[in-house]
């Protein structure tokens, strides 16, 4: 079971109301909020340069100024650009050393100083806004001050906060396999990675496929995996949980988003209804056989389909994004709502619904324009700026 610990606001307890809570819950249906234009005004994409503006899988944007900074899924450096496309420098490589990155996982700003997060060496680095590093921080491999008895939460850290808290969460991999652990603390820590205050516990549903045998075990994200999506937003302070489960029914489908201050209170709850599409089968058959013809030298078909979590309906969400104006951007799966991103404004109300470009996804966001990751035919992304037309929705 799960370790108690003092001062947990539940995520379990919002998913069936909140009761005795000041903020309530508002529902949002689809023509809550305008449409707005969007312009096209900027890209960043490859046009012959080089290495340098060839890119695999955008994960995180920060706009400085008139710079541009672009952090990519598994590449060990960040590539910085004016805001009109031109490759201006790189900062770090592979490696262990000082301003070195074995896993990039988080990048922001802590006034003018470029802090970043690397998961496998538990290291922050800071660096100036010109790239030059002044320096690093390591945190603990295991919070003493977080589980109990044979359990113990590795912590992972996501966001630095202005007052130079930390915001992330606990892991305990084979205890989650197990079934031991049904749930992940949201923390607040120390830079050591103390834990301060667990701000909520998040249900792990399907978001993992674990393929186990006698000899070996195996994580990987589902492919149809409808665990709730965790913003950490830096600028907002908050912690954001976008719940939505793969509907087991029409009437009852729906999206909640609960946003949780650092201080352990709930901000407010929105719910989303949504209209439930269903999965095709001759989709998550090729799916399934590409998954059992990919591990078939380590694990059987009846282990690979044990592990393939298949919903009648399909996971409504794509993916989220905190914006710098404190709002949120949800991206909706492009089955569900076609191009569809519908943006809270920070007190929890829909302000818009945009429609993007399908296989497309909001990496940066403000009040007036946003920068949005769109892959071509053969799957090479680019960045690409758009602004909210003067007529549009605020």
């Amino acid at each position: 079971m799960i370790p108690a610990i003092p001062r947990i606001r539940t995520w379990l307890a919002i998913t069936v109301g909140i009761a005795g809570s000041s903020c309530g819950v508002r529902e949002s249906g689809g023509d809550a909020a305008a449409s707005p234009t969007l312009v096209e005004d900027g890209r960043i994409a490859d046009n012959g340069g080089g290495p340098a503006y060839e890119f695999t899988s955008i994960e995180q944007v920060l706009e400085r100024g008139d710079s541009v900074f672009i952090r990519q899924r598994g590449v060990q450096e960040i590539r910085v650009f004016s805001s009109e496309g031109q490759h201006l420098a790189t900062y770090g490589r592979a490696g262990s050393g000082p301003g070195e990155f074995q896993s990039l996982e988080a990048m922001g700003f802590l006034g003018d100083t470029l802090w970043t997060i690397d998961g496998d060496l538990r290291r922050l680095s800071f660096f100036t806004s010109g790239g030059a590093l002044l320096t690093t921080q390591q945190y603990e491999p295991v919070s003493p001050s977080l589980g109990g008895g044979s359990v113990f939460f590795f912590p992972y850290f996501k966001a630095l906060l202005n007052d130079g808290r930390v915001l992330g969460f606990g892991w305990a991999g084979r205890d989650i396999a197990s079934g031991r652990v049904t749930a992940t603390p949201q923390l607040l820590m120390t830079r050591a990675g103390r834990t301060l205050d667990t701000l909520a516990w998040v249900p792990i549903g399907h978001e993992h496929m674990i393929i186990q045998s006698d000899r070996a075990i195996m994580y990987m994200g589902q492919p149809y995996g409808d665990a709730a999506i965790t913003v950490y937003s830096s600028e907002g302070n908050r912690l954001y949980v976008v719940d939505g489960p793969a509907a087991q029914a029409s009437a009852t489908a729906q999206v909640t988003v609960t946003a949780i201050n650092v201080d352990g209170d709930t901000a407010w709850v929105t719910a989303m209804p949504y209209e439930p599409v269903r999965l095709e089968e001759h989709e998550v058959d090729s799916v399934r056989n590409a998954y059992r013809k990919a591990h078939a030298t380590r694990f059987t078909t009846e282990q690979v389909d044990k592990a393939f979590y298949v919903p009648a309906f399909r996971p409504p969400l794509s993916d989220a994004v905190a914006a710098v104006d404190g709002a949120l951007w949800i991206r909706w799966d492009d089955r569900t709502r076609s191009g569809g991103v519908t943006v809270i404004d920070a007190s929890g109300r829909v302000r818009q619904h945009l429609t993007v470009e399908s296989r497309a996804k909001v990496v940066w966001a403000s009040a007036d324009h946003m920068w949005l990751e769109r892959k071509d035919e053969n799957d090479v992304p680019s960045l690409v700026r758009y602004r909210f037309s003067s007529n549009s929705h605020r």
